[in-house]
């Protein structure tokens, strides 16, 4: 901060005055850089939503394979669970270095590391909504909707 400052009219002669405006000064711009890098920080965790596109595999029954999936937690940035839905399960599970998303019963996340031979049932078994976005379907009571991370 310019120390010309202190030499305006009000803050001259008052040391204290004139210290604590130039702290309160240097704290502003500490804590807006760093908000500004929490902005970029958190922008880029959502750069993943933008340039990827999520392909749909399809609304998965139980095969043999279906044991390859593990479930994920999706949380939020305080650890806290949140509600699944699709954007969220296959982040986490590209995050987890899986290829394959699945969403179960609404709530739901599983990942699985290879690609699954999948048995298609129809689409109307998969038919509940997300809990984390209506507008979206996650799976059903007993089948998937898979997803490619």
């Amino acid at each position: 901060v310019d120390v010309r400052i202190c030499k305006h009219r009000r803050l001259k002669g008052n040391i204290s005055l004139c210290s604590t405006f130039v702290w309160s000064v240097q704290m502003f711009e500490i804590i807006t850089s760093l908000l500004f890098n929490l902005l970029a920080l958190t922008l880029a965790g959502y750069s993943y939503e933008v340039s990827r596109q999520v392909k749909y595999v399809g609304c998965m029954g139980r095969t043999d394979n279906t044991r390859d999936f593990y479930k994920a937690t999706i949380s939020n940035q305080a650890g806290k669970p949140i509600p699944a839905d699709v954007s969220s399960c296959v982040k986490q599970c590209w995050l987890l270095r899986n290829k394959v998303a699945g969403l179960l019963k609404g709530t739901m996340c599983f990942c699985a590391k290879s690609e699954l031979t999948v048995v298609h049932v129809p689409e109307d078994e998969c038919n509940m909504r997300c809990k984390g976005n209506c507008y979206q379907t996650c799976g059903g009571d007993k089948v998937l909707s898979v997803y490619q991370t």
